[in-house]
């Protein structure tokens, strides 16, 4: 307990879960102290300069994004997206070259599956499947406000709460944040605290 009467919630890493963890224990009415091992947080969402050069750790695209979906609504309760910022729009997410061949994994499905199976038609099968897979993953929608199932606790240590990569949950960075709001939202059910957050 504080000396302003509140709870304290140590939140050990300043990633993107750790942050999310701090920002939902702030708002569930505890203090917060976020620990992080580097001289700025952000952990696996940073850059940093060397020799001449930067070196991009960061994101190059975010999932969640869509306005009326949970995890726009948590990347919007922690400050990272709002109605005021835009998302730029890209027509295309990565290319690779090869011995002067380049092929691109475009927005537009079915250019990138005439690029692929044009740069590789002995793959023309495993490709078409591939560009349905996507199709279908382009349907589905990251659940942010019901707990995914993920290892949450360390035995023999009460009150500790696992977020981020230590979830052992895949995912990426919509796991993430959203780990963070599921490691308080654990720790409020601990406590018999009935808090929306």
């Amino acid at each position: 307990m504080n000396t302003n009467g509140k709870e304290k919630v140590i939140v050990i890493g300043g990633g993107v879960a750790g942050l999310s963890a701090g920002i939902y224990a702030l708002l569930s009415g505890f203090d917060a102290e976020i620990y992080e091992k580097n001289a700025i947080p952000g952990g696996e969402c940073i850059g940093w300069n060397r020799k001449g050069y930067h070196i991009d750790n960061c994101i190059h695209w975010l999932t969640g994004t869509k306005k009326g979906t949970e995890l726009y609504e948590v990347w919007n309760k922690v400050g990272a997206l709002s109605d005021d910022i835009e998302c730029a729009k890209i027509d295309s997410f990565y290319t690779s070259t090869h011995n002067g061949k380049s092929v691109t994994l475009w927005n537009d499905l079915q250019k990138t599956e005439r690029e692929l199976i044009e740069a590789a038609p002995e793959d023309e099968a495993e490709i078409r499947k591939f560009i349905e897979y996507v199709e279908y993953s382009k349907q589905c929608i990251f659940p942010a406000s019901k707990q995914i199932k993920m290892k949450g606790r360390l035995k023999g240590i009460d009150n500790l709460y696992l977020a981020g990569q230590w979830t052992n949950a895949p995912g990426g960075l919509p796991v993430a944040v959203a780990s963070g709001k599921f490691a308080i939202q654990r720790l409020l059910k601990v406590k018999h605290r009935d808090i929306n957050i």
